[in-house]
């Protein structure tokens, strides 16, 4: 549907002409416009209209799917890998003391990028478990992702320093928004990422332990206004 699709780059055979021959097919790439990471493929046939009128194009088969990065996640919450029952603290799962043997086991499975979260800087305010951070980092040959306590600029140029691929911002883009645009214009989106965690559509910040009367949906057109490429939902 025209709206909806829009031929991918590598789709110029019908234009260049390569489909001259009758009742030959071609398989051709499309993109969405309206869903990131959603691509296509078409077949279309040309054959002679039985009619004498000419030759005219088919549609075949269409098939449509969407291209997903999967980020193994490693929560360190005092110098363990952990999970917390709907973020709560003193409700918490260990699943390991070694975060960069955690780490190493993703990569060794197949992970191309990891994400890490600092709970006890998400809690606190600033980061905590550089330790382990800088562990992971000599752990495993892929890049990393981490956010918790990220509250300024300082503290994404120290990150970026050690070897982080990218820093995610949290808390901090919904009570110092400014902050978001200084850190995109000082280190790209390529590098800024903004961590939005909901509840019942409002974000919860500081790790979870509050509420704010902000809505995701706010907080994203505000960061995507801002410069923001990603978004960790």
């Amino acid at each position: 549907q025209r709206p909806l699709w829009r031929r991918a780059s590598g789709n110029k055979t019908i234009q260049n002409g390569r489909l001259s021959q009758a009742n030959s097919t071609l398989t051709a790439k499309i993109q969405s416009r309206k869903i990131p990471g959603c691509v296509g493929w078409y077949r279309m046939r040309k054959q002679v209209d039985p009619t004498g009128r000419g030759i005219v194009l088919l549609l075949i088969k269409i098939k449509v799917e969407f291209q997903m990065m999967i980020y193994p996640a490693i929560d360190i919450l005092n110098g363990h890998c952990v999970r917390l029952r709907q973020g709560r603290k003193e409700d918490e799962t260990i699943y390991g003391d070694d975060p960069s043997e955690v780490a190493r086991r993703w990569e060794s499975l197949g992970a191309s990028y990891i994400h890490v979260v600092d709970l006890d800087g998400a809690f606190s305010g600033s980061s905590q478990n550089e330790l382990s951070l800088r562990g992971i980092l000599g752990a495993v040959n892929i890049p990393i992702q981490i956010g918790g306590g990220v509250r300024s600029k300082s503290d994404v140029e120290r990150l970026i320093n050690l070897g982080v691929d990218r820093v995610i911002i949290g808390t901090a883009a919904v009570t110092n928004p400014d902050f978001v645009i200084e850190a995109v214009t000082g280190w790209g989106a390529a590098q800024v990422v903004v961590g939005i965690d909901a509840r019942d559509g409002q974000v919860a910040v500081q790790g979870w332990e509050s509420t704010s009367q902000i809505s995701a949906l706010e907080v994203a057109l505000s960061v995507k206004a801002a410069g923001v490429k990603r978004v960790v939902y």
